[in-house]
């Protein structure tokens, strides 16, 4: 159709308007297409991962060896493994945990070397050995005898290679896995043995029940309790539901900007249209025609970002599993579905967009609009209240401006609001983890040193606070049973602190739950909760007395005595130690320990990801603010052609001109980002309630006021650069526009 021919000479004409939307839709695209490719390859990978190397369902000590481990595997269906684990004190501050090597459970993979297979040789965590610069091939001296580096191996049960199952994040400076033969581990005499488990058939409950009759078992950690296996989880979900939302709400705004486009364009054009209709052409060609502008726009941007995204997803991917132990990952060329669906989308938004703008034109008969009908603007009765009389004429030349234009007033707040929460994101998400270690762990545990021991003990220590943990479970209607931690804690316990909503402390004799267990089990103080111990199955009620305002963990503190008459523990027993200094006790009569050191670093470790987080969307943050209000900024030029050239006529200066023309929208970028603070904050809190089960913690949404005014100054930034390219379409407009606009 002849007619066509005109489009690119169109689009030329206003080409920053079309290359931005062009560019809105290939971050979108290139975004869905990353992100959903990486999410399924990921949990694809990982779930083969597991399979593959038999990872265990459950492991847990006992304190006696277990002698009839071949019965129970056959009474019971299962495979149970022994396996043995010392922590060796590999140099000041640092821990190497020594595993030995499995058979039929938790098996390694190889990433570098070989796997082991002679005396004398270990295979080691690869985040370990980057760290202390070891290679494959390397000398290793433990416990003065020397092991050379084989491989370097990811491992099923340490794909988050903490020390503890209560560190917030891995640290391979102070903490790394090795695996030798379980032989050579024995022999050295230091280690202490556990227990894997993989259940074929859903009978954990009554192989508990057995054991505990015929043995004393210490510690029980089921493979959804372990955070080394469970953490990536909620960082998978989360960045599926990032990958989702993010790209449709760029598609939505792009589909309003486009509409706004093709409305100016449409009202530019009228008299040309009626022209058309004169000549003969129909609605329906003519509507096709202008249609092709959002298809164009649509197939350039959704082909090129659909193609750019495949080569974002291998990137996207190492970003986000930079702190896992995890082998190699394939990325498939393309998953089929989504390069569809990333090719159709934004023709499935923009184009019915497009169609009812075009419609709306055309429902006007070819004598209205020759004469131009609906181009003239009207004065609305708002516009009219206003009483602009009273006004300068710059501030009644920028209310006429905004109020004469809401849909781009609307826009232009909606633009800024969502750049602005993406760039607020990262902040949040950063002083949220800041929030949570300064004002729950530091404020409720005051120990420095954390001792656990495999067995109950019943002297009084020399120095600290005894207390006891163990795990418990409650059922959930249609859910699997939720797992925490109950703490027996004295009654007059000064290293853990626990105070009200109102910073009151709390008396330690009652029965007190975190708020971050409170929220998700749903409880408030008088509920009764029925518990059942992991260890024994035996099972419990309690009434909640308290509820303490910290989100250090999920956990229930009642008196130590109680605890004990809870579980049928000895009276004066106790599992655990917190201490102000460090302890002599014997190493081989601890399961862990852990200084407040280390979960300071842990925490440090636990913020890297966050702060390249926080680099990565302020970013795109910037450009996608700056495409959008540079467009937006363009369509009121176009719009004020006519007035900017009497400005001109009447001898305004281009500083004036500058000032009454794009200062008005200095408002709307104050506005877009007040509303943008809040909903962040509604948003990032929904974000980590969706997620918080899967981290086995609740994070409260946190902004700090610093933080708040460096986003701000980010978006002016943005906005006063696209102002300044606005200048040089302001200078193009010539006097004689006016005298052209009277013409016609």
């Amino acid at each position: 159709m002849k007619l066509n021919r005109k489009i690119l000479r169109t689009m030329m004409e206003n080409k920053s308007r079309y290359i931005g939307s062009v560019v809105l839709i290939i971050i979108s695209c290139a975004l869905y297409t990353a992100f959903n490719m990486t999410v399924p390859n990921l949990q694809t990978g990982l779930d083969e991962y597991k399979r593959n190397s038999a990872l265990e369902d459950a492991n847990f000590t006992t304190q006696e060896p277990i002698t009839n481990v071949e019965s129970l595997e056959k009474e019971y269906n299962l495979i149970l493994e022994e396996r043995y684990s010392w922590d060796y004190e590999y140099s000041d501050g640092v821990t190497l945990r020594i595993l030995s090597e499995n058979e039929k459970l938790n098996r390694y993979s190889v990433i570098e070397g070989e796997p082991l297979n002679g005396d004398h040789e270990l295979v080691l965590d690869q985040h370990f050995a980057e760290s202390h610069n070891l290679s494959v091939g390397d000398k290793v001296t433990i416990s003065e005898e020397t092991f050379t580096i084989s491989g370097l191996v990811a491992m099923p049960d340490y794909i988050y290679p903490l020390k503890t199952e209560e560190d917030m994040a891995p640290n391979s400076n102070s903490f790394g896995v090795a695996i030798i033969s379980k032989e050579e581990l024995k022999e050295m005499g230091q280690s202490y043995p556990y227990y894997s488990v993989k259940f074929n058939q859903d009978n954990m409950d009554a192989f508990k029940e057995k054991l505990s009759k015929i043995n004393s078992v210490g510690q029980w950690i089921s493979q959804s309790d372990n955070p080394r296996i469970t953490f990536i989880n909620g960082k998978i979900n989360a960045f599926s539901g990032i990958g989702k939302v993010v790209p449709i709400i760029i598609l939505v705004l792009t589909c309003m900007l486009i509409a706004a486009v093709l409305s100016r364009l449409l009202k530019g054009e009228y008299v040309q249209i009626g022209t058309l209709f004169g000549l003969g052409y129909t609605k329906g060609e003519i509507l096709k025609h202008y249609l092709m502008y959002s298809i164009i726009v649509s197939l350039v941007g959704s082909i090129i970002g659909t193609f750019v995204g495949q080569y974002l997803a291998k990137p996207l991917m190492m970003s986000f599993t930079f702190q896992y132990n995890l082998p190699n990952l394939d990325i498939e060329s393309f998953i089929l579905k989504h390069v569809i669906i990333s090719l159709l989308l934004p023709l499935f938004f923009l184009v019915p967009v497009t169609f009812f703008v075009v419609r709306k034109a055309l429902w006007l008969t070819p004598q209205e609009l020759m004469r131009g009908k609906q181009v003239k603007t009207k004065i609305s009765w708002f516009e009219r209240s206003l009483k602009l009389n009273r006004f300068s004429f710059e501030a009644k030349f920028r209310i006429r401006d905004m109020v004469r234009s809401i849909p781009r007033v609307i826009m232009m707040i909606l633009g800024i609001t969502f750049a602005s929460m993406l760039l607020l994101m990262g902040f949040t998400t950063k002083d949220s983890i800041d929030h949570l270690f300064n004002h729950s762990l530091k404020e409720t545990f005051n120990y420095e040193h954390y001792y656990i021991f495999k067995d109950m003990q019943f002297s009084e220590p020399v120095q600290g606070e005894k207390l006891s943990i163990s795990p418990f479970e409650v059922a959930e209607e249609n859910a699997d049973p939720y797992s925490f931690s109950i703490y027996g804690i004295e009654e007059d316990a000064k290293l853990i602190n626990l105070t009200d909503d109102s910073n009151n402390p709390l008396e330690k004799d009652q029965v007190i739950v975190t708020k971050s267990l409170a929220n998700n089990l749903g409880l408030a103080v008088g509920d009764t909760i029925e518990v059942e111990n992991k260890l024994n199955a035996k099972e419990s009620t309690l009434k909640i007395d308290a509820i303490a305002d910290t989100y250090a963990g999920e956990y229930i503190f009642l008196p130590l005595d109680e605890f004990n008459q809870m579980n049928d523990y000895p009276d004066g027993s106790y599992n655990s130690i917190m201490s102000e200094r460090k302890l002599q006790l014997e190493k081989d009569s601890l399961l862990m320990s852990q200084t407040k050191d280390e979960v300071m670093a842990a925490f440090e470790e636990a913020k890297k990801p966050v702060k390249y987080m926080v680099g990565g969307v302020s970013v795109v943050a910037f450009i996608l603010g700056l495409i959008i209000i540079f467009m937006i900024t363009s369509m009121m030029i176009e719009e004020n052609k006519t007035n900017i050239s009497l400005l001109k006529v009447l001898g305004y200066p281009k500083r004036k001109i500058y000032s009454l023309v794009l200062s008005s929208n200095v408002i709307l970028v104050v506005i877009g980002f007040i509303i943008a603070v809040p909903l962040i904050l509604l948003s990032v809190d929904v974000m980590f309630q969706s997620i918080a089960k899967d981290l086995k913690m609740t994070l409260p949404a946190h902004l700090n006021k610093i933080n708040i005014f460096i986003g701000f100054v980010i978006i002016y930034l943005t906005y006063t650069i696209s102002n300044l390219l606005a200048r040089k379409r302001i200078m193009s407009i010539s006097m004689a526009e006016v005298l052209k606009n009277r013409v016609e």
